[in-house]
């Protein structure tokens, strides 16, 4: 089951991502977490969501962005689970955690900067 974590993204004085580097953005949506999962896992998920975020909102460091999804696949290994979690992010942001990645991996330049 899905539970929804609600994050407001960006503001502008308060949240910083574990890097210590201020989110883009204004955004208030939720983050989709699995049930069972530990306080590192929810923190392990929610760092992809913000390379994410920050992908679509001004660009975000391609070799940060494909290890925070190396360490989200330490979480969510099945594919079926990965699917489903980035349909319930993309619904509740409109952005795409598989494009973002395929980008990141095809991608010639240090940082990743999605439009959409």
């Amino acid at each position: 089951m899905i539970t929804l974590i609600n994050k407001i993204h960006g503001t502008p004085s308060t949240t910083r991502n574990t890097l210590g580097k201020r989110m883009a953005g204004d955004k208030n949506f939720k983050y989709p977490m699995l049930d069972g999962w530990s306080t590192q896992d929810i923190i392990t998920v929610s760092n992809l969501y913000t390379a994410v975020a920050n992908a679509y909102e001004g660009g975000v460091n391609r070799d940060e962005l494909l290890l925070a999804y190396d360490q989200f696949k330490q979480v969510v290994p099945s594919k079926a689970e990965e699917k489903q979690l980035d349909r319930a992010f993309c619904s509740e942001s409109s952005y795409s955690i598989y494009r973002t990645i395929t980008t990141a991996r095809n991608a010639q330049t240090k940082r990743v900067i999605m439009e959409g």
